[in-house]
Parts: C-alpha cells; structure tokens; sequence
C-alpha cells in the first residue's frame, strides 16, 4: 500500500516535470512566432499606406486655386530661394497666409526648384505631392516607434495605432493638398523630438534632452501648432511616473520659453486677419469653439464622416446666438 502511495506520487511528480520541460521547449517557439523583426512590422504598414495613398501621385493631379497661389504659385519667397530670401523668412514679422512657418517655405521652395522647367516656364507638382507623402510615410514610422516605446514596447499597441494612423481619411488632406506642407513637416519633428524624449528618460543623456529640444524649434518653424510640445512631455512624465521636481521642471523652461515666443509671434500675425473680432464671438464663444473642436477630432477619430478641408465659424441665429451643439461640447468632455 504504501509502495503503491509512493509510486504513484512520484509518477504524478515525474507528469508535472514533463509538462514543464514540454512547456519550455514550447515557449520559445511561441516567442518566436511573435518576434518578428520591428522593420518588417513598419514595412507592411508603410506599404499599405503608400497604396491608399496613390491617387496623390496622380498625372491628373493639380494645384489648388485655393491658397497653393499664396504658397507656391504666386510666392515670390518660394519661386527665388536665396540668401536674402532665407534672411526675410526667418524674421519674426514675416508671415506667409497669416502664418510664420520659414522651414515649410524653405522645403517648398526647393521643390519649386525641382519642378519649375525654364525651357517651357512650367511648373510640375510631382516633386511637391512626392514630398508630402514622403513625410507621411516616415511621420507614420515614427508613430509606430513613438508608441512602442511609449507603450512598454508593446507590438500591437504600435502597429494598430500606426496603421491607424497612416491609413486615416483624416490625413488626406495634409498629404493631398500641397498648401498643408506644413502639417506634415512640423509633425515630422514633433514626434522625432517625443521620441528623443522618450530615450533620454531611458538613458538620462543630456545629449537625447538637446536633440528633444531641436526638433522641437524646428517643429515650431514648421507650424506654431507645435507650441504644446512641453506639456506633451510633462504628461509622458506623469505617464512614466517621474517624480515632478525643480529639475524636472527646470528642463522644461526653454521648451517653455520658445513656445511662448512662437505663440506670441503667431497670435500677433494671425490678429491681422486669421482672428474673428471679438465684436463678432465672446471669449466664452470662443471657448466654445475650442471644445467643439477638440471633440470633434475623437468624433471623426472613430467615424471620419462629413470630412471637409474648410470648417467655417458657425452662422449665428436670429437673436445671435451660436448653435446649440457648441453650448453642449464644453461638457462633452466630462461625459
């Protein structure tokens, strides 16, 4: 009996350390399934991406009479890119279509170079729309970076996030229209500067802290929406929960500084004609607007219906007041 006991323990022991061993030789192999190397993960996303993405390369493609004139065609800082033209670019009070973006005049200005035939005085919009998708394409690499480092390094939070991305009606207008240089450029170094962020709290470099900084200057020399950056990096540390100290703070103050310089600057230029007159909406409209918005973006985030490259001020009712949708958006947010 107590042989019988014994031996059946030890034949229940030798099942449990067979299933273990079978267990570890299975493992990798289920690791192995899942590591597939990060660029061929990228490579497929960017390849679907470029074919949604081909009718922008098309021979029927044209430019817009609708601010490309302002930008391309008629822009004389673009058509005669020189020493003296770079200097005008580059002062704070000059403003192309109400905006103070130098580096998306610069890269539009080299793909005037590249376009413009002075045989047949004609200009070509291959090297603009190429441009375009082109930094879509990395700006939709660097979103699959951003998140897997963001994220632990979780594959799947990248890949569905960045294709996501790539693929999104939303982005079509920045990609398709050549007018929207800059969106695409100044998104291009907003996540390289993330990215950077995110191995400088790995590493505590000071030389990932410097790079962060850079890309976020040209960033905002690409487009003023850039300006929110350090707040973006403050959220990313309460994310990876650094304690928020004076140093912690204080490598934040020349992000903070630039930004309020190239807001400032930018409220200033866009005051002369970008801006409704406060006559015409409060400061609580306003607001309004904002939330609208802001809310709008997650609305059409899920559901990309009703796009529109223009999204005008509402029109007021008789008794002058905005929609009802606008009243109710502010408390959206807390739904």
């Amino acid at each position: 009996m107590g042989k019988d006991s014994k031996s059946g323990g030890m034949t229940k022991q030798k099942k449990k350390k067979d299933k273990a061993a079978s267990s570890s030789v299975q493992q990798p192999k289920k690791q192995i399934a899942h590591a597939r190397p990060l660029w061929q993960w990228i490579a497929g996303i960017l390849l679907i991406t470029f074919i949604c993405y081909l009718p922008v390369l098309s021979d029927k493609k044209e430019f817009t009479n609708w601010d490309d004139p302002g930008y391309v065609t008629e822009q004389k800082l673009v058509k005669d890119l020189n020493a003296e033209t770079l200097k005008t670019l580059f002062k704070p009070s000059t403003d192309v279509m109400l905006n103070y973006h130098p580096l998306t005049m610069i890269s539009l200005g080299i793909d005037y170079k590249l376009g413009f035939d002075k045989k047949t005085n004609t200009l070509s919009i291959k090297p603009f729309a190429w441009s375009n998708l082109i930094l879509h394409l990395l700006n939709t690499a660097l979103v699959f970076i951003f998140l897997y480092l963001l994220s632990g390094r979780r594959i799947w939070a990248a890949v569905i996030s960045a294709l996501w991305f790539g693929i999104h009606p939303m982005h079509v207008e920045s990609v398709a229209w050549i007018s929207e240089r800059k969106d695409v450029l100044y998104c291009f170094f907003f996540l390289l500067s993330c990215i950077a962020y995110l191995k400088y709290l790995e590493t505590n470099r000071f030389l990932l802290l410097a790079s962060c900084f850079f890309f976020f200057v040209l960033s905002c020399l690409s487009k003023a929406m850039a300006v929110p950056l350090p707040l973006v990096l403050i959220l990313i540390d309460i994310l990876h929960k650094r304690k928020i100290n004076f140093k912690v703070v204080l490598e934040k103050a020349p992000f903070l500084i630039v930004a309020l310089l190239i807001g400032y600057n930018a409220v200033l230029i866009q005051d002369k004609g970008a801006i409704a007159e406060f006559e015409i909406f409060t400061l609580a409209e306003r607001f309004m607007f904002a939330a609208y918005g802001f809310f709008m973006y997650i609305v059409k985030l899920i559901a990309p219906f009703e796009l529109s490259a223009f999204y005008p001020y509402p029109n007021l009712d008789e008794s002058g007041n905005i929609p009802a949708v606008y009243y109710l958006s502010p408390r959206s947010h807390w739904l």
